[in-house]
């Protein structure tokens, strides 16, 4: 399943490596480095955009509820329903289009293309679950610093191979000299399996950011979103790309 940026801070948590600290390694022909493999392919097949759902998303204490409908026109299927409780005004309407749009030509993030499957180290491991370690790829030069500053975190569905739970955060500071500094970055997503049609549907994210830009521009910011009220489209839909 691929992720939207919610903002560029999300952008850049998720696209950082990790560190595993050690812990019981995992070969990568052994059972757990095969799970995660199967888990992060479960998500990548995930088709989120088929359905009709609701986002809550509450950012520095401000929230907005926006819903997605795959059978509406190409261009109009997310919807701003409401901000901090109030119906929005025709502005509003039109900046969140505006925002929309721009959004739509952004790239998607890929869990199981970032993550380094020969750094799984497990945690722990149940006859359900299994917890482990990982770091992402460092093969961009342009991450490989601030990869190295990361650790992640994954929760594994036996059953049904799926990630349940991912989480990243950063062990030392973050930063380019006169560019910016994070002091803090912590991103978290959960995750729901429905049975029935073998897909992975996101349940909630969390970001928390520290930092500074430019020596003087505040980074702080604190996200937390929710999905809710999936459906399947009442009628049969063209099938939508990654960003709408």
């Amino acid at each position: 399943m691929c992720i939207r940026k919610f903002s560029w801070f999300s952008l850049v948590a998720l696209i950082l490596g990790g560190f595993a600290p050690a812990g019981q390694a995992a070969e990568e022909s052994s059972t757990p480095v095969a799970l995660v493999k199967e888990a992060l392919a479960a998500m990548e097949k995930s088709k989120v955009n088929r359905w009709t759902y609701t986002m809550t998303s509450v950012v520095d204490g401000k929230t907005t509820v926006e819903k997605h409908d795959p059978a509406a026109p190409r261009g109009r299927r997310w919807e701003l329903v409401s901000k901090d409780g109030k119906t929005p005004t025709d502005a509003e309407r039109r900046d969140y289009a505006k925002k929309r749009k721009r959004e739509s030509g952004m790239s998607q993030l890929n869990l199981k293309e970032l993550v380094d499957l020969s750094s799984v180290r497990i945690e722990k491991e149940d006859e359900d679950q299994m917890t482990c370690t990982v770091r992402l790829k460092t093969d961009s030069q342009e991450i490989r610093t601030i990869a190295e500053k990361m650790k992640g975190q994954l929760v594994v569905r036996k059953t049904s191979p799926a990630i349940e739970a991912f989480e990243f955060i950063n062990t030392e500071r973050i930063g380019k000299r006169g560019v910016f500094s994070i002091s803090e970055l912590k991103v978290g997503m959960t995750y729901t399996f429905d049975p029935t049609v073998g897909e992975l549907l996101p349940a909630s994210f969390s970001m928390r950011l520290r930092g500074r830009a430019l020596l003087v521009k505040s980074l702080n910011s604190d996200s937390e979103v929710t999905f809710s009220d999936f459906r399947r489209p009442e009628k049969p839909t063209a099938s939508p790309t990654k960003a709408d």
